[in-house]
């Protein structure tokens, strides 16, 4: 990536099974004990050495179009989508799946106690009265005639940076995607981003987007991408993490009664020059790993110390 020091490799590159040899799974070219025949030499843990599944996995593609969907949280008429999907025609098939409305902050919300209604707006084109998630489900399940290979979620209007990716419809539209098998990227820009910037997030996005389908993530790793105006460099980055302070305003309608707006405070970040926030103010493309684990791992030996009963071991 430019800008972005390389680093000498070391010993074998290893591609986990996730995305690309499930791609070729669900394709039918990757059967369970056919490794041998087909050329590919199984590791421990799941694992294939990276040459011979990469080279497949490209010879593959070249033949099948690749399955993209795009997605957003901005909803399915904001311009940055379908500069979004344009881009994203470069690499292969692309159907789009977006709110019909705006779903900003919507985070990870599945629609459960409401049906959902489609409507489709051209061809391969569907708005969803719903979430960013419950359009992932809705083209992996019902209007893609097979399951995405890539789920590319934006372009948000407006970074998603440190903590605030919790609340990201966009997202969650990646996480969804790669909980679901595909190989995931969220992007934003600026607020304010005209549609020829768009259209140039839009190229890096899919520069990117190429490099996870030929080097696939390990098994439930995305990428969230902060991308400000005019930058060209990468920096490989962790998720920040803001400075909370009140941002709740109080104001009161015509009849007396108190309403609220939320969010309202000045944006303040904990420093770190390895985080996403960083890299953005300092003008560089942010691309962050992220996925869905919660977990703490660090926690997990303190909590084996408390006594807490009917514990394994207490």
């Amino acid at each position: 990536l430019p800008g972005w020091r390389r680093r000498p490799a070391v010993g074998l590159r290893l591609l986990k099974t996730l995305p690309a040899a499930q791609i070729l799974r669900r394709k039918g070219h990757l059967s369970p004990g056919a490794e041998q025949r087909q050329g590919l030499t199984r590791m421990p843990f799941g694992l294939y050495s990276a040459a011979p599944i990469a080279g497949k996995f490209r010879a593959l593609m070249s033949d099948d179009a690749i399955k993209i969907l795009v997605t957003n949280d901005d909803g399915v008429r904001a311009p940055a989508l379908r500069a979004l999907a344009d881009a994203a025609r470069e690499i292969g098939e692309v159907t789009v799946v977006a709110p019909d409305r705006e779903q900003s902050g919507a985070s990870h919300a599945m629609t459960l106690r409401t049906p959902l209604r489609v409507q489709k707006v051209e061809e391969r084109w569907y708005a969803v009265e719903g979430t960013p998630t419950d359009c992932v489900n809705l083209a992996f399940f019902h209007l893609m005639e097979s399951a995405p290979d890539l789920v590319l979620s934006g372009i948000n209007a407006g970074y998603n940076l440190g903590d605030d990716v919790t609340y990201s419809g966009t997202v969650a539209g990646a996480m969804e995607g790669r909980i679901l098998g595909a190989a995931s990227l969220s992007v934003s820009q600026p607020f304010g981003a005209g549609l020829e910037e768009s259209a140039s997030v839009a190229r890096l996005a899919c520069t990117l987007a190429r490099r996870l389908l030929d080097n696939p993530l390990p098994e439930g790793a995305f990428l969230n991408v902060n991308v400000p105006s005019g930058a060209e460099h990468f920096r490989i980055t962790r998720q920040g993490r803001r400075v909370y302070r009140e941002g709740l305003i109080t104001r009161q309608d015509p009849m007396g009664r108190e309403y609220y707006w939320i969010g309202m405070a000045p944006e303040e970040w904990y420093r770190d020059p390895r985080a996403d926030h960083d890299a953005v103010e300092q003008g560089f493309i942010s691309v962050s790993p992220l996925h869905a684990d919660l977990t703490f791992h660090r926690v997990l030996p303190m909590l084996e110390t408390w006594d807490l009963p009917g514990r394994r071991g207490s």
